[in-house]
């Protein structure tokens, strides 16, 4: 079995995902996987100062982890890479913009409308930010237009 090792910087900014064999790394009695023996194969193959924390697919440490993305040792959690500086994380780890996003009518649901968030609109005024847009045809047009 492949086992996924993040590598983290000093700062727990996600540097690289990187793949071992599960053979190398069992725990001592040799029915599980050891982390802490994990840890050490990776200094041992890929060398450097920084540490190395698992990552899951199966949504252990709530995602898998992915590069500028970052771990967070206090809730043993792997974070998406925040998109924005002035985005803030909420109870779920998740990073949620400074607006809330509005909510579609039931009209605009059933035209098969959705929001995205606009930073330019957002940056030229910020009580704005989120774009109404429809895809017609594989072309994603401005609803407010």
């Amino acid at each position: 079995m492949l086992v996924y090792f993040a590598e983290l910087s000093h700062s727990n900014v996600v540097q690289r995902v990187e793949i071992i064999d599960s053979e190398d790394i069992l725990s001592d009695n040799m029915e599980s996987i050891s982390e802490t023996k994990g840890e050490a194969k990776c200094q041992e193959l890929f060398g450097g100062s920084n540490t190395w924390k698992r990552t899951y697919r199966d949504g252990t440490r709530k995602r898998f982890a992915v590069p500028n993305g970052s771990y967070s040792p206090t809730d043993d959690v792997f974070l998406s890479p925040k998109p924005y500086p002035y985005f803030v994380l909420d109870s779920d780890k998740e990073w949620q913009p400074p607006i809330a996003k509005p909510t579609l009518t039931s009209q605009e649901e059933a035209d098969e409308y959705f929001y995205i968030w606009d930073d330019s609109a957002y940056q030229a005024d910020n009580t704005q930010g989120w774009t109404l847009y429809r895809q017609e045809n594989g072309i994603f047009n401005n609803g407010g237009e």
